[in-house]
């Protein structure tokens, strides 16, 4: 352990107790100076591998296949010669292989123990030089498994500066990548911090993607509530440590490039806790049950794929069955799209029910996307216990026929279900639906666990920065359509009636739809739309969403705000429409595209338009320069687009459908979106608002 000074500096008051944790036998990190570490295994500052320590590992590790010297050297010869992130994570997982010589076959190779932590060398340091050519850089802790650094501390100190915040780490860590970049051709994850506050992620990436790691689990008496030690115990746990490379980072494609994502802490404890389940596979099946509440926009499709992919690659499972089951053909997209952008093995979408059937009667081993409208009554059944089932958007569908024909086709099958909004109420109870069975009374009643540990709620998620707050600005057009409200207007707008034709439209529940049709209405609020959008959304470069009452509803608002803002302002989306039949606006017909020009208008978009000059005159440019995105069912849950910022709201709805709905403008984009704000003209949230009120 390094001397203590007497100087309040960063290396006295966050370094050194960091090294002291680490040094724990909790935590059993073995620390040598930076001086012994150079002594020992490097010859100049331009290596960032730790080659004894490596030579040695691969040798213990790889027996009868590394069996001298020569056979280490080809190996290290080819680690060093590694740029990709990507690929040094592939060796580090055991996924790579190596042919020594023509006459041989290639020999998986293994860099790391997973089944045994004290078969890898577990080193950290402080104060490790690295010589980028051009620059020189100092890292403040350093931590190496098997001779390889996988992550990197950079310490802050408030002691003399309390502006001297962990985002001064993270922007040290972005300029050693442009600087030293062999330092980080193997690492997992940057941390950042001070005496407070911890941050983790990837270097080189916006702040607002650096996380908080809450949860010190296994180690249960440090206070999550100290964030510091929290983090430090729980990343560097070094069994934790090893499960994050193994099964927790993967690289995602967005916008044309490649993005690294490490799991949030309840990504991996939820996660972790379906594995666990999913193992028993001796219990009954009311055992193999749970619920994971995660809000919306914290990541519930990564939870999916983090413990699809663990499942998949455990021993114990025998390389399971692994349904993804979602409820709606743009989710089925989404989330199969993310699978295989993600690399993610053995993934197949069904094409049918027929598809689906062949595939569970053929016994197919791998991820099953689907949906749930592909389960019918009458179907076989699956009996084996090595399937795990993993639902979508929970609270949905699983009440009614649908449900009841999954869980009969699948009999024995481990039972998941993920959802931002649950609901419990006699008839409908999602708890129920998928919590594990806890006992039985007297009287025959079942009780049910409510959801998986850790829950993370709407405060969790804003807290750590996952998603940001909604503000509710009510809008000062007085269109409001719910209440004694929309009866005054209603009799306004139709006085010139008889008595009896206004109370037949009444009767007939008509009378929102014929409301919220009136052109002075749709005029109003798209003159205000334009106005507030064109003071408060487009100065920032963000983009809003139109949330409507029906199609026709959608055509009139697209044709308003084409005369206030031009054409290519808005895009219009919505579900496929019969051409032949003649109930249906013809603007509605007009506005009408396939499946896939309207994956292409939500993809386009959802970027910035480019500056490019030879990317004018591409046609999905057209899209990518619209502003506004106008909808009334579709993209009102599973729709991420950060660069959206404001929802003109004007759609009746309510519980679980309008938190997921509000959900679309909460995801953090850049230093300038501080909150999503919710621009209400239906009245949703004039009797009992969740988000906070700030008027215009």
């Amino acid at each position: 352990m390094p001397a203590k000074t007497k100087y309040w500096n960063e290396e006295n008051t966050v370094e050194h107790p960091i090294i002291a944790w680490l040094e724990t036998p909790e935590l059993g990190w073995r620390f040598e100076k930076q001086a012994t570490v150079n002594e020992r295994y490097r010859n100049d500052e331009v290596e960032v591998l730790l080659l004894p320590i490596l030579r040695q590992k691969l040798k213990e590790l790889n027996p009868g296949v590394i069996t001298d010297d020569a056979r280490a050297e080809a190996i290290v010869t080819r680690l060093r010669g590694i740029r990709d992130n990507a690929e040094w994570i592939n060796w580090m997982r055991n996924e790579e292989t190596y042919k020594f010589s023509a006459e041989e076959n290639a020999q998986p190779i293994r860099l790391m123990d997973y089944d045994i932590l004290g078969n890898n060398d577990f080193l950290a340091t402080n104060q490790f030089w690295v010589d980028g050519g051009d620059h020189r850089i100092r890292t403040d802790v350093l931590l190496f498994v098997n001779g390889i650094p996988l992550v990197n501390i950079e310490a802050k100190t408030t002691a003399r500066d309390w502006h001297n915040n962990w985002t001064e780490g993270a922007r040290q860590c972005g300029r050693y990548l442009r600087e030293a970049g062999q330092l980080y051709h193997s690492n997992i994850f940057c941390v950042a911090v001070n005496e407070i506050t911890l941050r983790y992620g990837v270097p080189g990436v916006k702040f607002h993607h650096w996380q908080t790691w809450r949860c010190p689990n296994p180690h249960s008496h440090i206070e999550a509530d100290n964030e510091l030690m929290a983090g430090i115990y729980g990343l560097c746990d070094r069994a934790n440590l090893l499960d994050l490379l193994r099964n927790f980072v993967v690289f995602d494609q967005e916008q044309g490039q490649r993005i690294k994502k490490v799991a949030r802490w309840q990504q991996f404890g939820g996660a972790n806790e379906l594995v666990k389940r999913a193992l028993e596979v001796d219990k009954p099946r009311g055992w193999r049950r749970g619920l994971v509440w995660h809000t919306q926009g914290s990541g519930k499709s990564l939870t999916m794929i983090f413990a699809a992919r663990k499942m998949w690659f455990h021993p114990n499972l025998s390389q399971p069955t692994i349904l993804i089951i979602v409820d709606r053909d743009q989710l089925e997209d989404q989330i199969s799209g993310q699978f295989f952008r993600t690399n993610t093995e053995n993934c197949y979408v069904t094409t049918s029910r027929e598809d689906l059937l062949a595939k569970l009667k053929d016994g197919y081993r791998g991820i099953i996307v689907t949906i749930m409208q592909k389960f019918q009554p009458g179907d076989f059944q699956v009996d084996r216990r090595n399937v795990i089932v993993l639902v979508d958007e929970a609270h949905r569908t699983q009440e009614g026929d649908l449900g009841t024909a999954m869980r009969f086709v699948l009999k024995e099958a481990s039972l998941f279900g993920f959802t931002g909004t649950p609901i419990e109420l006699d008839d409908h109870n999602t708890p129920r639906a998928f919590g594990r069975e806890l006992s039985t009374d007297d009287t025959g009643v079942t009780r049910f666990e409510r959801y998986l540990e850790p829950r993370y709620s709407i405060a969790d998620s804003i807290r750590d920065g996952a998603t940001l707050r909604l503000m509710w600005e009510p809008s000062p057009r007085d269109w409001k359509l719910w209440g004694k409200e929309l009866d005054a207007k209603f009799d306004a707008a139709f006085a010139h009636l008889p008595e009896g034709e206004r109370e037949q439209l009444k009767k007939e529940n008509a009378f929102i739809d014929v409301m919220v049709k009136l052109p002075q209405r749709i005029t109003d609020i798209a003159a205000e739309v334009a106005d507030h959008f064109v003071k408060y959304v487009r100065p920032n470069r963000f983009k809003a969403m139109l949330v409507c009452h029906n199609k026709e509803t959608v055509a009139l608002y697209k044709t308003a705000l084409d005369t206030l803002l031009g054409p290519e302002t808005s895009v219009a989306i919505f579900s496929d429409v019969n051409q032949g039949d003649k109930k249906i606006p013809q603007m509605v017909k007009d506005l009408s595209t396939g499946k896939e020009v309207r994956a292409k208008m939500i993809r386009e978009f959802k970027k910035l338009p480019s500056d490019k000059p030879e990317d004018q005159g591409r046609e999905e440019q057209k899209w990518r320069r619209a502003e506004i995105i106008i909808v009334c069912d579709m993209l009102l849950t599973g729709f991420d687009a950060p660069i959206v910022q404001t929802m003109y709201l004007d759609k009746g709805l309510k519980n679980h459908t309008l938190l997921q709905a509000i959900a679309r403008v909460n995801r953090p984009y850049n230093a300038l979106k501080k909150e999503g704000v919710i621009r209400d003209f239906w009245g949703v949230f004039s009797c009992n608002s969740r988000c906070k009120t700030r008027p215009r």
